[in-house]
């Protein structure tokens, strides 16, 4: 008895490689529909805060001691108004700077054009003034 050939034909290659390339389609997008959803929300997130660009007020009492705010994450800039009746003294991020003089009543304004102010140091000479804080980002 004869033994039968098999016939090879081309087309079965391409056949095989195109149902190969749409399983890894399928698989692709079933990961990008599972991964989307996520990085969206954590733009949409991350573009709030940006856009808020405010950190939370900080309502402080400077006193003749050294006090500080940390900010949660880097500000690009800070204002610092006194709403006491006491000079007050803001030093940014470091205790071995020259000190922004605040008198009584008078706002503060700085901004860096980059994401580095972390903390706002503040004191009086003598006695107690009211100081808000709030770091721009």
């Amino acid at each position: 008895m004869a033994k039968e050939l098999d016939i090879y034909d081309d087309d079965d290659d391409g056949m095989m490689d195109n149902m190969i390339m749409m399983m890894f389609m399928v698989i692709m997008i079933v990961a990008v529909v599972r991964i989307v959803p996520g990085i969206v929300q954590a733009t949409t997130a991350a573009q709030g805060t940006l856009a808020l660009g405010l950190d939370e007020p900080h309502s402080v009492t400077a006193k003749t001691t050294i006090q500080e705010v940390k900010f949660p994450q880097p500000m690009q800039s800070v204002s610092v108004q006194n709403d006491g009746g006491t000079t007050a003294y803001i030093k940014i991020n470091a205790l071995d700077s020259n000190p922004n003089v605040l008198n009584a009543g008078e706002g503060l304004e700085l901004d860096y054009n980059t994401h580095v102010i972390e903390r706002v140091f503040y004191y009086t000479l003598s006695g107690q003034t009211a100081l808000r804080i709030i770091g721009t980002g």
